[in-house]
């Protein structure tokens, strides 16, 4: 399904192709080519001629009809209706055609998560922790189909990243034993009682970090060095421990979208604000900035 615009002058993109038109690949974080209709604008860097149109991408690369500029360069934006927009450069070389793909990160707005079952959850290697701890939480199917989609997100992005990060060569999901509350953006959960002191060795991969807006009432926080986080640019995973009144040892265990200034922003806006990083928003960052796949697909929602 292929549109031409009559705004800018357009002619039909699919008449009169040239030769240097190229076919365009717009994916998802995870690889496949989206669905989806997406607003192509070309436009040549050294003039004013611009083409702009609407082209379905039905899970397969499209030729784009790009401005007739030899030897010149196009910017092409590329905006589909659920995933955030992009732009690309491409170099416009006579008898030349040079594939493109472009990556883009799905709004969370606009998405819903095919998520795995409780039984896939069992089944699987990658999820031996999890299926553990949810066992030991006393989370059943039924109570797994009952948790909000979103909550269940927040999980998977947290155990993803709870096993990949590892401490005494374990990975810190082996140290969850309970999980008593799952929030969008974080869980509480009863950890290992040895786990402070082993995160608090693992200086090359923690550090230090405030542990405000972190805890609920009833817990002690550690009041020094009881608030820890990995050192990626982005998708951190923070771990904030304490004691309940039992004296048991728990953490606040969340990811944040970005460490350092732009996290000190992120920690006033959610004061003023109530609002947390969305889970959808997270999954995406995991994948594309540490290759790290929670283990659930983020789908466009159709329009109603």
């Amino acid at each position: 399904m292929l549109f031409a615009s009559a705004l800018f002058g357009l002619a039909p993109v699919s008449s009169s192709q040239s030769a240097a038109d190229p076919p365009i690949d717009v994916r998802a974080v995870q690889g496949h080519t989206i669905s989806d209709d997406v607003v192509v604008t070309a436009r040549d860097l050294w003039s004013t001629r611009r083409y702009r149109y609407t082209i379905f991408f039905a899970g397969r690369p499209v030729v784009v009809r790009l401005p007739d500029a030899p030897n010149s360069f196009v910017i092409v934006t590329l905006a589909p209706g659920a995933y955030e927009p992009c732009t690309v450069v491409v170099k416009l070389e006579p008898g030349r055609t040079t594939p493109l793909t472009a990556t883009v990160t799905i709004q969370a707005s606009r998405a819903y998560a095919d998520l795995p079952r409780l039984e896939d959850i069992e089944t699987a290697a990658r999820w031996a922790e999890l299926s553990r701890t949810l066992i030991d939480s006393g989370i059943s199917e039924t109570t797994w189909r009952r948790i909000p989609a979103e909550r269940r997100a927040g999980l998977l992005n947290i155990y993803a990243k709870l096993s990949r990060e590892t401490v005494a060569g374990r990975p810190i999901a082996a140290f969850v034993r309970k999980i008593t509350v799952i929030k969008p953006e974080r869980i509480f959960a009863e950890v290992d009682p040895r786990l402070l002191e082993l995160v608090r060795s693992a200086r090359d991969r923690f550090h230090v970090v405030s542990s405000a807006l972190h805890g609920v009432d009833g817990w002690t926080m550690v009041r020094h060095d009881g608030s820890f986080k990995t050192n990626d640019e982005q998708g951190n995973l923070q771990l904030t421990l304490a004691y309940d009144a039992d004296g048991r040892l728990v953490a606040d265990i969340d990811i944040d979208d970005h460490s350092g200034i732009r996290h000190a922003w992120d920690v006033l806006k959610h004061i003023v604000t109530r609002t947390e990083t969305h889970p959808f928003d997270i999954h995406e960052i995991l994948i594309t900035t540490q290759n790290l796949d929670p283990g659930y697909q983020l789908m466009p929602r159709r329009a109603q």
